[in-house]
């Protein structure tokens, strides 16, 4: 059977992971987490992310931490946006708060003035310019692994498939489609986010939602998670039957005698 790279991507909560769990569990395919890539790669960017952001992203131990580089790059906390008193309040405690406040000024700035340009803020394109080649990279050498285990089929779960070029490495690419108001109420029940931060979150994501055109085959899920399991199914045996000489009943008999599929990394 040919080996086959299916990119799945959408929106934060669209359901790109319970599209990719699906076909793990019931289909046995491997599948790349991009995101878990990225936890896992981040302490290795500690010296080329201090460099571009300073020492305001470590923590006590030195370590990068991920809500303080975002503070950093985003400006995301909510003390980012309110007034100065407090934002103190809020930067308290920060082993530089002066320094902190000065530098979430200084970024608000540059975002106000990129806006004005129509460009992308500057910090943002400096943190993806360090992260996303070094996940690219890891992303290929998994792929390469995955082969050498013999796993003929394997998932790519990113939502920013294609700024940062995964699509390359896709056989074909499947779009989990989600209006971006039910996006963020799954959001907000799953994680608690507040919905300043989760319409942040999805204005960085605008682009994606381009890439719907792009993709081979869009599967909406906006209803019941019962009615995208049956979607998901059918895209399947489809995706499945069509290396089976379009026999998709057989294709999913052998699927249910495969193992659960990898999870990487």
């Amino acid at each position: 059977m040919e080996r086959r790279v299916l990119g799945i991507t959408g929106l934060m909560a669209s359901g790109k992971s319970e599209a990719a769990a699906y076909l793990r569990r019931e289909w046995g395919m491997a599948e790349i987490d991009v995101d878990r890539v990225g936890h896992v790669l981040l302490p290795t960017l500690r010296e080329p992310l201090r460099r571009a952001f300073g020492d305001d992203i470590l923590d006590e131990a030195g370590e990068v931490s991920r809500p303080a580089l975002a503070r950093v790059v985003f400006g995301e906390s909510d003390a980012a946006r309110r007034s100065g008193g407090e934002a103190r309040t809020r930067a308290k405690g920060h082993k530089n708060p002066d320094g902190f406040l000065r530098h979430l000024t200084a970024l608000r700035s540059v975002r106000r003035e990129a806006e004005a340009r129509g460009a992308s803020p500057r910090p943002l394109e400096t943190l993806e310019g360090i992260i996303h080649p070094a996940m690219k990279e890891e992303i290929s050498r998994i792929l390469e692994h995955s082969a050498g285990r013999g796993e003929a089929h394997i998932i790519i779960n990113a939502a920013l498939l294609y700024r940062m070029g995964l699509h390359e490495y896709c056989d074909s690419v499947l779009f989990i489609d989600a209006p971006r108001e039910v996006c963020a109420a799954r959001e907000q029940a799953r994680r608690g986010r507040s919905p300043e931060e989760i319409q942040r979150i999805l204005d960085r994501q605008e682009d994606v939602n381009t890439s719907r055109d792009s993709a081979d085959v869009v599967i909406g899920n906006a209803a019941s998670p019962e009615e995208f399991r049956e979607r998901m199914r059918a895209f399947a045996q489809t995706y499945f039957g069509s290396q089976a000489d379009g026999n998709a009943p057989n294709a999913e008999c052998d699927a249910r005698r495969t193992q659960e599929g990898s999870v990487y990394p």
